[in-house]
């Protein structure tokens, strides 16, 4: 049974759909995001048992969530700090 093979242009839509929707944010977006929930108040930094830190922020039932920041996310607070990133 030969397979169907699609035509450039129905291949250009398909990337142009695959390309719609939300997209899940970057490394340096959530930790931009999170360096501001800090400056309001709304998370804090905490110590975790292994000598590095996390974000405690309020979660779901009343419960504190953490989460640990990545080597990306970790990168960018620097070079947000070394540029001196204002508040906004």
């Amino acid at each position: 049974m030969a397979k169907n093979k699609k035509s450039a242009l129905q291949q250009a839509a398909s990337r142009k759909l695959a390309g719609i929707g939300p997209k899940p944010p970057s490394p340096e977006h959530i930790a931009h995001m999170m360096m501001h929930a800090e400056e309001r108040g709304e998370v804090t930094r905490v110590p975790l048992e292994d000598g590095t830190w996390g974000w405690a922020m309020p979660g779901e039932g009343g419960q504190t969530q953490v989460m640990r920041p990545t080597q990306e996310m970790l990168d960018a607070l620097d070079r947000f700090a070394r540029e001196g990133h204002p508040a906004h």
